[in-house]
């Protein structure tokens, strides 16, 4: 009778403990990494998104002014409390963390807006005089923990060419006149 008794195909109790117990470690493991792995991919994300708005910010200024007959710099609230806008004048600044271009349309006579939305940050010096004919452009964009700050300098082609040079030294906006492109 002993011999029956032994030869049941069950686990004992001290061995399904152990396995419960392993079946908890690996799956705390993967829990962790998976945990590990989106807060990493969350961090990534917004580290691009930040990066990328500070580029498309920095190619959209040197794309609309390189090719500028004039240019001054101004502040931000001076181009937001006009009423109107000059005829023949364009005009960058950053406001409520979006890049706002109020762009001359010359066939149409008027003004139109186009914005890029973002998270830049409007500092005093986002433009300055580097040079009389180059423009040193400092944007940051900051969401969340992520912050990244994008800088270049443009030398202004046709103000070089007429010989003059760019009026004011910073400022928080730009007002330009004329693309003349080669």
């Amino acid at each position: 009778m002993n011999k029956s008794l032994r030869n049941n195909n069950g686990f004992t109790l001290v061995e399904l403990l152990f396995a419960l117990v392993l079946l908890g470690l690996i799956t705390g493991v993967i829990y962790s990494l998976i945990q590990f792995s989106n807060r990493s991919f969350t961090v990534n994300s917004n580290q691009y998104d930040v990066q990328s708005e500070v580029r498309l910010a920095v190619d959209a200024v040197t794309r609309a002014v390189r090719y500028a007959t004039t240019l001054e710099l101004v502040d931000a609230e001076e181009i937001c409390s006009l009423e109107s806008y000059e005829k023949g004048i364009s005009y960058i600044y950053i406001d409520e963390g979006n890049l706002c271009h109020i762009i001359y349309d010359k066939e149409q006579d008027k003004h139109r807006k186009v914005t890029y939305k973002g998270h830049l940050i409007s500092d005093s010096d986002v433009f300055s005089k580097a040079e009389s004919c180059r423009l040193l452009v400092k944007i940051t964009s900051q969401s969340q923990a992520q912050s990244h700050k994008g800088e270049t300098e443009i030398t202004l082609l046709n103000i070089k060419a007429n010989g003059g040079g760019i009026s004011g030294t910073s400022g928080s906006g730009l007002k330009y006149c004329g693309c003349l492109s080669p």
